[in-house]
């Protein structure tokens, strides 16, 4: 089982992964940990695709990130792509909702960064704003990506609501 799990940002990747990692016991890689360094900082390329190279060489895993820096990484090698295309409503009040609640509980994230409340909402470094610009970006890349010859052949399921996710998990945990 190798699975790359794909979507916008704040679309519930690392969720979804991290529980489809708790049913099924394969090791779950958020590329998201991996790629971000103390104070924001991002990895270097050649670090960072020695590191998720190394963890998709495994046997089995579960990775979750739209990293175009090491898709050839894990595409070439992957089972299933699960794509999390959950309605842009949905996806931008989660990032708010993430957003904020970060700011308020100083929650760590990727490589123990926190979220500062200017940054997070006044700066175009805010994810608030980098969902709303790359969000239809995005969609339409992961849908190209899909057909373009080397990964038309690569099995898809495509989760279009948060009823599917749910649907999709109660599935995986009948089989485990």
């Amino acid at each position: 089982m190798r699975i790359s799990v794909v979507g916008s940002s704040c679309s519930g990747k690392t969720t979804f992964s991290r529980r489809l990692s708790e049913i099924t016991s394969v090791k779950h890689v958020p590329i998201d940990e991996y790629s971000h360094l103390p104070d924001w900082q991002e990895r270097s390329t050649e670090e960072l695709r020695e590191m998720i190279g190394r963890e998709a060489s495994r046997d089995e895993w579960i990775i979750d990130g739209n990293y175009t820096r090491t898709r050839d990484l894990v595409w070439p090698r992957v089972t299933l792509v699960i794509w999390l295309d959950l309605p842009f409503r949905v996806v931008y009040a989660r990032t708010i909702w993430r957003t904020t609640s970060r700011v308020v509980t100083r929650e760590r994230v990727c490589a123990g960064n926190r979220e500062r409340f200017w940054r997070s909402f006044f700066t175009t470094d805010s994810m608030i704003y980098y969902v709303a610009r790359t969000f239809w970006y995005r969609r339409r890349r992961i849908e190209g990506l899909l057909k373009e010859p080397q990964y038309s052949s690569i099995p898809y399921v495509r989760l279009k609501s948060t009823k599917d996710v749910r649907e999709y998990l109660r599935g995986v945990e009948k089989v485990f």
